[in-house]
């Protein structure tokens, strides 16, 4: 996919040979594709997760993960959990 915004520069306008490349793609190529489209951007994290990667091969050598488990999710921020008058609860680790 890599090879896209190379396509894209040199097609002169036409768009017959995107719709080829992106009925192609599968989820890996993609969220490859967008850690290095985004990678200044902050969302790698995020991304990762939602795609259920971010603990794949993400151990300290020695078969454990580098990151907990309740990583997954982010914490609640304490502002919003005293606006919501005892209705909302942190994040199970945080």
């Amino acid at each position: 996919m890599g090879s896209l915004v190379y396509k894209a520069f040199n097609a002169g306008g036409r768009t017959d040979w995107l719709d080829a490349a992106l009925s192609s793609i599968d989820a890996d190529e993609f969220l490859a594709e967008r850690g290095r489209e985004m990678f200044q951007e902050s969302t790698r994290r995020s991304d990762q997760i939602r795609f259920g990667k971010y603990y794949a091969g993400a151990d300290d050598g020695k078969g454990t993960t580098v990151s907990p488990a309740y990583k997954n999710v982010m914490p609640i921020p304490l502002d919003a959990i005293n606006a919501a008058n005892g209705s909302l609860s942190q994040n199970e680790g945080y």
